[in-house]
């Protein structure tokens, strides 16, 4: 995930390709990721400012690499 240039999150979703062997971009999501393989998911990308925002995160390092919660107590992971 990284930030689009009005810093609103931006999703790559990759997907390997049985016949070449290599992962090709399969959807660029910016407000909703919403996939269905290789299971379901449906995450609102505008609600991560505002989770940021309610664990007190200074603006700079609101997305920054770590882990935050979303809806449901899931977790994601913004990188490594």
């Amino acid at each position: 995930m990284e930030k689009a240039e009005g810093r609103r999150p931006v999703v790559y979703v990759h997907e390997l390709d049985p016949a070449t062997n290599t992962y090709a971009v399969n959807g660029i999501h910016h407000d909703r990721l919403q996939v269905g393989v290789p299971f379901p998911v449906d995450i609102d990308l505008t609600e991560i400012d505002r989770l940021s925002d309610s664990r007190g995160l200074p603006a700079g390092q609101r997305g920054s690499a770590g882990k935050g919660n979303l809806k449901g107590g899931s977790r994601v992971n913004r990188g490594s």
